[in-house]
């Protein structure tokens, strides 16, 4: 893993590195990427321009008919080899980590939600509105379209 003040030396322009990120060996991170959470990205990773790891997740809880923001207390953990595209967001985990595993390929403008596990292989793209799922192997290549992905997800 990368020295942290190493790493905040070398990053590119315009990137945020938390204090808490450990990222891998060979890993490259373009500008304007921000990691904002406990997080851990693998060797060999690329991050493209915009990218933002760690956000809080979309969860809110009803009081007395009025929302309130839901505290995310887990973080990310990302695989080795893992290609994150341009203006992607990986959200935090809300209870348990967000985990994207290792030679996972995600596609420009994706969102990931808090607590998904995308499975090792996965080329992913446009997965939105998925969260606490786990996306099997055997999915790989066949999720095309939002339907595809619900045949395809365990809640």
């Amino acid at each position: 893993m990368s020295n942290l003040r190493e790493l905040k030396d070398h990053s590119r322009e315009n990137c945020y590195i938390g204090d808490e990120v450990e990222i891998g060996d060979d890993t490259v991170i373009h500008p304007n990427v921000s990691v904002i959470c406990p997080c851990k990205i693998g060797r060999g990773c690329e991050i493209f321009p915009g990218v933002v790891i760690g956000a809080d997740g979309f969860g809110y809880y009803m009081e007395h008919d009025i929302p309130y923001r839901e505290i995310h207390f887990r973080g990310v953990v990302i695989g080795d080899h893992v290609d994150i595209g341009a203006n992607t967001c990986v959200d935090r985990g809300l209870l348990t980590d967000t985990v994207i595993c290792d030679h996972v390929k995600i596609d420009n403008l994706c969102h990931i939600g808090h607590n998904v596990k995308i499975e090792e292989n996965c080329l992913t793209m446009e997965i939105e509105e998925a969260y606490d799922v786990s996306i099997p192997v055997e999915a790989v290549g066949k999720i095309k379209t939002l339907s595809d992905l619900y045949a395809y997800v365990r809640v």
